[in-house]
Parts: structure tokens; C-alpha cells; sequence
């Protein structure tokens, strides 16, 4: 499967976060008391990762595709949710996994997600600022000067 630029940038930025997380429990553990957190930053950087890829395919379908169904984007919506939720139980139910691992790996998708901005064109920035009216304040301001 071909990943965009910025589905690329997401799975590095997970990566990263994971090997850093994975690093500093290591440290302060440094036991055997560290296999529980890392099955749990295991599971959710793997969750994190199958939410990036579904993102993907849900864009490149609604962008390039033909005819969706109405709710396709909810339901897309709703199945990365039900991922997450899905870790998030089996973190807290089962001992051998450590629910705090679970959660910073979910939480690295929402940082890869911030990541983005840098990978950005200027096109992309540019139809950022229109849809979020920033380009329409600054061209109010420019019109009271």
C-alpha cells in the first residue's frame, strides 16, 4: 500500500514517541517489571499504527473513490474509536499488560496527528487558513489599515 506524506510522517512520530516511551520505562524499571509496560506500548502503537492506516484509506477513498454511502466517514470514525477502546479494555483486564503502556501508545497516534503541520505545502496551509478563517481575518485586518 502507498502511504501519503503525511500518513508517513504519522507512523514515524508514533514510532519515535514509542522507542522514547519504551527507552525511559527501561530506565526507571530496570527489572523485569518493565515486560508489562512494554506489551502495553506494544499494543498500542500496533492500534495506533492500524488507526493511521485506516485513516488513510478512508481519506484516499472519500478524495479519489467514487460513490460512498452517507455515513462512511462516521463509521470509519467510529471503528478507530472502537480500536482504541478495544486496547484500552484489554490493558485494564488483563495483569500481563500495563494499561499506563496502552495509553501512551494510543495517545502517540493524536501526536502524530499534531506532527503534521511541518509536512504541510503551502497550498495545504493555505486551504488550512481559508477553512479555518484565519485567511479571511487577515485580509479583514489588512482592509482596516
Amino acid at each position: 500500500m502507498k502511504l501519503s506524506a503525511q500518513a508517513k510522517r504519522m507512523l514515524q512520530v508514533i514510532v519515535l514517541v514509542n522507542l522514547v516511551a519504551a527507552v525511559a520505562l527501561s530506565l526507571y524499571y530496570r527489572s523485569g517489571d518493565v515486560f508489562p509496560h512494554l506489551l502495553g506500548l506494544i499494543l498500542g502503537g500496533l492500534v495506533s499504527v492500524a488507526m493511521v492506516i485506516l485513516l488513510e484509506k478512508t481519506v484516499n477513498k472519500i478524495i479519489y473513490g467514487k460513490k460512498m454511502p452517507a455515513g462512511f466517514a462516521q463509521l470509519s470514525y467510529l471503528l478507530r474509536f472502537a480500536l482504541a477502546l478495544f486496547a484500552l479494555l484489554v490493558g485494564s483486564m488483563v495483569e500481563s499488560i500495563s494499561l499506563l503502556g496502552v495509553i501512551i501508545g494510543i495517545f502517540s497516534y493524536q501526536i502524530g496527528t499534531y506532527s503534521l503541520g511541518s509536512t504541510l505545502s503551502n497550498k495545504q496551509k493555505q486551504i488550512k487558513d481559508e477553512m479555518s478563517g484565519a485567511g479571511e481575518k487577515e485580509e479583514a485586518d489588512k482592509k482596516e489599515e
